[in-house]
């Protein structure tokens, strides 16, 4: 027979069980788990996913974030997109740190202020001051951070950062996170090892990213059987493990969204840099989702633009166009034999995708040229789009075929001047570009530099 006392504390251990269960519950129900990773001053990219979940109308329930993925996270509960948006596209160091003129030289890399000794003195200063103050973040944050609102709303909270006097890390939910103590944990979170050091009732704490770069944890725990990650940065100790576990299980279903290039360091802090990453955040989220195509390009499809255009042709313009790639067409074939028996089969050759569906090889030929050109990357393209910017190129002087291998010369010969013929005899209703677009251009309109006036 159970003892009363030790039916009590087992009654506890119940009812306790039975909270989490529903506390989990509550954030998972048809929602997505959010896990923001850390990379300082890459965040930008975390924003542009955001506001690409916005325009899916993804319901997120709960975010959970390491370094700046704390700070981007705190605004992604309180849901203030805009005034994120507009904070990483007016980003400075002044507003991170506090900076001699000497460090600031370091930090932009500015070679021509940096002599020797002015590197020294740099050095010098860091030493001294036991780290970089950043005590304008703290400031920033003191008068963003609204922690009744985080505390309070049905958006899910938590954090990881590492206390250094025990050598662990400590995930924290905004229900453990102590009254008046969320911008302490989310400075805590985000103390990077080159800045002076938190301490938070005697306990010094570093960036959460030394142990959990990507807390996915913290979102399987709350129970989400849907997982969004974003990547921005490097492992941890615990992410690879964690990664693994999540997907080796069937029931969770998990989208990695990963930042491609990076345009700075950890500690750029540049207007012109969180633009490029941001644009980038919104571009990757939406191809995750499977609503822009390509393997570098961002392409608004499936489209199989050369045919579109190609059947429509009059009977001597398709075998003109044939000609240049040197293929003889075959008298009196309809329009389909001519593109799917003669003309793809080459398209196919050359993007060395044969059995793919078309709009797959047409999109690969198009990107490959697109490539060699160094056209603009961080953009939305319609399937129309990129053809007119490979041939406005092609025509306007602006692209020398010189430049490039003889191997891709000899790859891509004739497909150049194939578009640019096809392009200029084109149907008036031949390009149809599918519905909602327009609102992708529309929202990326919005990643724009503030005025200097």
């Amino acid at each position: 027979m159970i003892e009363s006392n030790e039916e009590g504390a087992y009654l506890k251990i119940i009812s306790l069980i039975g909270v989490l269960i529903l506390v989990a519950i509550s954030f998972s129900e048809d929602k997505v788990g959010l896990v923001l990773s850390g990379g300082g001053g890459r965040g930008a990219y975390e924003i542009g996913v955001w506001r690409a979940l916005i325009d899916l109308d993804i319901k997120i329930g709960g975010v959970y974030g390491t370094s700046v993925g704390s700070i981007n996270g705190a605004a992604v509960v309180m849901g203030d997109y805009e005034t994120a948006r507009d904070l990483w596209l007016s980003i400075d160091y002044e507003q991170v740190m506090k900076l001699s003129p000497e460090l600031t030289a370091v930090f932009e890399r500015d070679w021509d202020k940096l002599s020797f000794s002015n590197t020294s003195r740099a050095i010098r200063e860091l030493i001294a001051q036991s780290g970089i103050d950043v005590s304008p973040l703290r400031e920033r944050l003191d008068s963003l951070v609204d922690e009744d609102k985080i505390r309070n709303s049905d958006t899910d909270y938590g954090l990881v950062t590492y206390m250094v006097s025990k050598m662990k890390p400590v995930y924290l939910y905004i229900d453990e996170v102590p009254e008046g103590k969320l911008v302490d944990y989310i400075l805590a979170s985000s103390n990077l090892p080159v800045f002076k050091k938190e301490e938070i009732d005697g306990k010094r704490y570093l960036d959460g990213g030394i142990y959990s770069n990507l807390p996915i944890e913290l979102a399987k725990q709350r129970g989400f059987k849907s997982i969004i990650a974003v990547d921005i940065g490097s492992y941890g100790i615990s992410d690879v493990r964690a990664m693994l576990d999540v997907y080796a299980n069937d029931e969770i279903n998990i989208v990695y969204i990963k930042a491609q290039k990076h345009y700075g360091s950890i500690l750029t802090f540049d207007p012109e840099v969180s633009l490029k990453y941001m644009k980038a955040g919104y571009l990757d989220a939406l191809k995750a989702y499977g609503v822009l195509q390509g393997d570098n390009y961002h392409i608004y499809g499936p489209s199989d633009i050369i045919a579109e255009v190609f059947l429509k042709l009059p009977p001597g313009e398709r075998t003109a166009a044939l000609e240049i790639l040197g293929i003889k067409a075959v008298d009196l074939a309809p329009p389909e034999y001519h593109y799917y028996t003669q003309l793809l089969p080459r398209i196919e050759g050359v993007t060395r995708l044969r059995g793919t569906p078309p709009d797959i090889s047409v999109t690969k030929l198009l990107e490959e040229i697109a490539s060699l050109m160094e056209l603009d990357l961080l953009r939305p393209y319609s399937p129309a789009e990129l053809v007119e910017e490979i041939v406005k190129m092609s025509t306007d002087g602006q692209f020398d075929p010189d430049l490039i291998s003889m191997i891709s010369r000899i790859r891509y010969s004739g497909f150049l001047e194939f578009l640019v013929f096809i392009w200029d005899r084109k149907a008036d209703d031949s390009i149809a570009t599918r519905e909602g677009y327009d609102k992708i251009i529309e929202t990326f309109s919005e990643f724009k530099l503030p005025s200097k006036e």
